[in-house]
Formats: C-alpha cells, sequence, structure tokens
C-alpha cells in the first residue's frame, strides 16, 4: 500500500471542483512524473557505479528538474505542468541519446520517445496535443539520423524499412490512442450523466444523505446535507468528518460512527445545535455498505429533521397534562363546595339544624359561593382565551387607579394575614390596553403575592413609567418559586393549584389566563423569584398613544 507521504505527492493540486477529465490529466502528470524521477535517480545510481558519468549526470539533474511539474500542478497552473512534462523528457531523452552517440554507446536511449510519444494524448487536447506527439516522433528519426551521420553508416534499405515501419507504427499508435481516448471520453461523459442524476435523485429526497469511507472522508453528499452545515457540496466531498461537522455534534455522533465501522446499523434521535444556531430534532441512521467480498468499505448516513413531529408530541404532552390539571380542578376545586352547599341544603330541608343556625351559615356560604362564581369565570375565561375567543379592546387605562381598587378587594386578608402591604403609586401618565383585562391580571397577581406570603410578611405595589411603557411591579417575600416554575408560569401553563400559607385555595388557572391576557394586549412580563426569598412580577404596559393604538386582536 502507497504510504500517507507518497499518497499526497500523487495529489498535489487535486481539487474537487475541477472536471473529472482533467481531475485525471493531473492525476496521470504526478504518477508519471514520480515515476521518472524515481527512475532517473535509479539510472544515475546504476550509471555512476559503471562510470558513465555523462549520463549520471543527465539523469540526476533531470530527477530534480522534474520537481517543477509538481510545483506547477501545487499552484494550479495544471496545463503548464503537462507541457513542461512533456518538453523536459524529449530534452532529457534527447541529451541521454547524444552523449551515447559521442561515446559510442548503441543504449537504445532513443526508443524512450515510443513511450514518450502516448504522453501528449493524454495530458493534452486540441492541436497542442498533436503537435507535440509528432515532434516526439520527429526527434526519434532526428536522433536516427544523426546516429548514421555521427557513425558514418549509410541509408541502406535496412535503414528506410526501419524508418517506415517506426512511421506506420507511430501512425497506428496515434489513431489507436486517438479513439481509445474517445471511447473512454465517452464512458466519462456517461459516467457524468449517471452522476448527475444520481445526484438529481439524492437532492430532491428530503432527507440528509452522506457517504463516508472507512477513513471518516466524505464520498457523497446530497445539497440538504451540505445546506445543514451552510457549506457547497464541493465544500465537503474530499474532506474528513472532523473538517465539517462542529464539534458538539462530531463528539455526539463519533460513536454511531464507529459501530457502524463494526457492522452495526446504529439508529439515533437526537438534538443537535447547527451552526447557524438552530436546534434541530435529528433522527437518522448509520449504516455499514460492503463490497462483493462482504467487507465494510463505507458508511451511508440518513438524517431527517424531526423537530416538527417532536413539537407536536411535546405539544400533545402538554395538552393531556392541561386535561388532567383541568379535570382535577372541575373534580376537586370546583365539585367539592358545590358537594358542601347540597348537604347543607339537605340539613336545612331534613330540618336537621334550625333556621337561625342556617343563617349562621348564611356569611359562609355567601363567601363560598363567590369563590366559586370566581373560578368558574376564571375557567370559563381561559377556555375562552384558549380558543381564541377574547379580543382586546384597548383605551387608555389608569395603572395607579386599577392597583388601588384591587387592593382595596383584598383588605380583608392582608388585615387577617397582617401583612405589611404597601403601594408606591409614582406613574403619571395612563397605559394603552384592555382595562378589564388589566383588572382580572392585577387581581391574580396581587391574590398569588398575599396567598403565598406568611402571616408579617410584605407586599408591595409600585408603578413608574419609561419613555415608551408604564410598569406596574408586585413584590413580595412570600415563599419563592424554583427556575423550573418560573419558566412553567411563563410560559403560560397551568400551575397546579396549591393551599396558600393561611389555607386559601385557587384553581391554578389565575397566573396562566392573566399572563395569556396582558400578552393580547402587547405587554411585557417577566418574573423573578427565589425559593425562602419571595417573587417579584414586572409588567410593561404601552403608554396611552390615541394615534398609535396597540393593535391587540
Amino acid at each position: 500500500m502507497v504510504s500517507n507521504p507518497i499518497r499526497r505527492i500523487l495529489k498535489i493540486g487535486l481539487q474537487n471542483t475541477v472536471p473529472i477529465l482533467e481531475y485525471r490529466q493531473i492525476l496521470i502528470t504526478n504518477y508519471l512524473t514520480f515515476f521518472c524521477i524515481g527512475g532517473a535517480l535509479f539510472m544515475g545510481l546504476v550509471t555512476i557505479f559503471v562510470q558513465l558519468y555523462g549520463i549520471a549526470a543527465i539523469c540526476l539533474l533531470g530527477s530534480f528538474l522534474f520537481l517543477t511539474t509538481f510545483y506547477l500542478n501545487h499552484h494550479r497552473k495544471y496545463r503548464a505542468a503537462g507541457l513542461y512534462f512533456i518538453i523536459l523528457s524529449n530534452l532529457i531523452v534527447l541529451a541521454l541519446s547524444s552523449v551515447s552517440i559521442y561515446s559510442d554507446l548503441y543504449s537504445g536511449a532513443e526508443y524512450l520517445y515510443l513511450p514518450l510519444m502516448a504522453v501528449p494524448l493524454l495530458l493534452l487536447e486540441g492541436k497542442v496535443k498533436n503537435y507535440s506527439y509528432w515532434s516526439t516522433f520527429l526527434l526519434l528519426i532526428a536522433v536516427k539520423f544523426g546516429r548514421i551521420e555521427y557513425t558514418g553508416g549509410s541509408y541502406d534499405t535496412e535503414f528506410v524499412i526501419i524508418a517506415l515501419n517506426l512511421f506506420f507504427a507511430a501512425w497506428f499508435f496515434f489513431l489507436f490512442l486517438n479513439f481509445f481516448k474517445r471511447v473512454l471520453l465517452r464512458a466519462v461523459e456517461k459516467t457524468n450523466e449517471h452522476e448527475k442524476t444520481l445526484y438529481s435523485l439524492l437532492d430532491n429526497v428530503p432527507v440528509y444523505l452522506a457517504l463516508v469511507d472507512k477513513s471518516g472522508s466524505y464520498k457523497i453528499a446530497n445539497h440538504h446535507y451540505s445546506d445543514l452545515f451552510g457549506l457547497e457540496k464541493d465544500e465537503i466531498i474530499g474532506k474528513k468528518r472532523v473538517r465539517i461537522l462542529p464539534e458538539n455534534i462530531l463528539e455526539t455522533h463519533q460513536p454511531f460512527f464507529e459501530k457502524a465501522l463494526e457492522g452495526e446499523s446504529v439508529s439515533f434521535l437526537e438534538k443537535d445545535t447547527l451552526p447557524s444556531g438552530k436546534t434541530m430534532y435529528s433522527r437518522g441512521t448509520y449504516v455499514p455498505v460492503r463490497n462483493d467480498s462482504g467487507n465494510i468499505e463505507a458508511i451511508s448516513i440518513y438524517v431527517d429533521d424531526v423537530s416538527e413531529l417532536v413539537e407536536a408530541e411535546e405539544s400533545l404532552r402538554r395538552t393531556s397534562e392541561t386535561k388532567d390539571k383541568l379535570f382535577s380542578i372541575i373534580a376537586h376545586d370546583i365539585r367539592s363546595p358545590l358537594n358542601l352547599f347540597q348537604s347543607l341544603l339537605n340539613i336545612s330541608g331534613d330540618k336537621a339544624i334550625s333556621e337561625d343556625q342556617f343563617l349562621i351559615y348564611q356569611r359562609e356560604l355567601n363567601e363560598r359561593l363567590t369563590s366559586l362564581r370566581e373560578r368558574l369565570d376564571e375557567l370559563l375565561d381561559w377556555a375562552r382565551m384558549q380558543m381564541g375567543g377574547i379580543n382586546a379592546y384597548p383605551s387608555e387605562v389608569d395603572a395607579n387607579e386599577v392597583v388601588r381598587e384591587n387592593a382595596d378587594l383584598f383588605k380583608t386578608l392582608i388585615e387577617g394575614k397582617g401583612i405589611n402591604f404597601k403601594m408606591r403609586l409614582n406613574c403619571e401618565m395612563d397605559g394603552w390596553m384592555d382595562e378589564n383585562h388589566l383588572q382580572v391580571a392585577i387581581r391574580n397577581l396581587l391574590h398569588n403575592a398575599l396567598k403565598y406570603t406568611d402571616s408579617g410578611g410584605e407586599v408591595t405595589a409600585e408603578t413608574s413609567q419609561d419613555d415608551d411603557s408604564v410598569l406596574i411591579e408586585i413584590m413580595d417575600s412570600g415563599a419563592g418559586m424554583t427556575q423550573e416554575v418560573v419558566d412553567s408560569i411563563l410560559n403560560k401553563e397551568i400551575q397546579k393549584s396549591s393551599v396558600g400559607t393561611s389555607g386559601e385555595i385557587g384553581t391554578g388557572l389565575g397566573l396562566s389566563l392573566s399572563l395569556g391576557l396582558l400578552e393580547k394586549n402587547g405587554c411585557i412580563v417577566s418574573l423573578e423569584s427565589e425559593i425562602g426569598k419571595g417573587s417579584t412580577f414586572r409588567i410593561w404596559i404601552p403608554k396611552s398613544d390615541i394615534n398609535d393604538p396597540v393593535d391587540a386582536d
């Protein structure tokens, strides 16, 4: 097997972007140059040993001059490299033949022109190819004449026959190689057509496809695969996986590639971050490709973007969880009070308690009924919002007044728990949103803050403004929340109903409903919280501007 340094030498100047015929010509030039350098060095050493120093000098000098061919190919001067190789080879053979003649040696060096005649037909095109071919032949004949003239020989019948045989052989060789080259070109064209057809099929398959050899170099990649990494196909084919794949994807997928090299088909479902920053859920397979002998020679890679499917599954999971939470709300937070009312009415109807005793419970029953009605309203409003049945009708709204009104609603709760409630109403401008929606949101946020703040704790409602918006902040020193719960609230997910610090109850729909209403009005909401240190809700409401209202529908 050719070692890696030699392999690199033989591939000098090769680019995947050049046409396939030119690619092969460059490869042939490199192989011929490498062979000629090796042959010239060998002949130089042998002729030194037999003391033919003139021939040795030509061979060693020629081996050095052949390196220029690699230099030209490296700098992508392919045509110049081919011409240089042909001219230099002819001059070296001419020099060897001349030295042989002057040294009275019949080394037959001029017959090296015969294989050299084929080189122009392989490396060149057009008239330059023909001129080079017949120029090489004429040099062969010239050397023959030169030998006869120098040795004083005669142009006898034998010489004429040899010359004619060489001419007919050259003509036959010329016709044959040109015919062979045309057949080869047609085969290459058909191969190109088949390759284009194959790539057309691969590029129209809506998945990411690639073929990688055992060393990890790409052999095939469709345009979906190259687009995935923001590259052209030519920038991928021939390159190693380690140079193309981002580090995070390479680290994840390398075990799959190694298992495939061991003969195992490996399927995967991964969440990958692409060079563009986009996150994609990819499902695919690494499949070993075997040759006729059953040996693995490549790995095919099939990848599909299933982000929409995964998101749909996640949405279905959230919907299922929401359904379960709603049933829990209906079953517990609504049915339980109704059962209580039913029990009291039955007792009253059976005269198990007196009318006076029943009136004692009237106030509590009224509070329970009011609470139940609020929960039903929350549930119905939330359901309407999910179905797009709630529209915002923005108008000028006094944020300070909304905060005051809702604070008054919870006066009993504030006093009962001994909460230090503060209002800092510093805003002088009206906001622009649906006032009913703001009332619902502030009522829920205040109740939530008071509900989870211990007796003796502190809750603050504050307003302020900047150039573009009115800011309402509701801060508490309550139980606080984990980041997971914070994210869930900001995603407007239904929260599991939990009892407050003094036994307060709720449906768990309030925060989801409030954030949805605020969003419909173009408000921005943030939530900061820490376990044991309380929470802070901030609401930025667009400022009142009659000439440029917020389109909230």
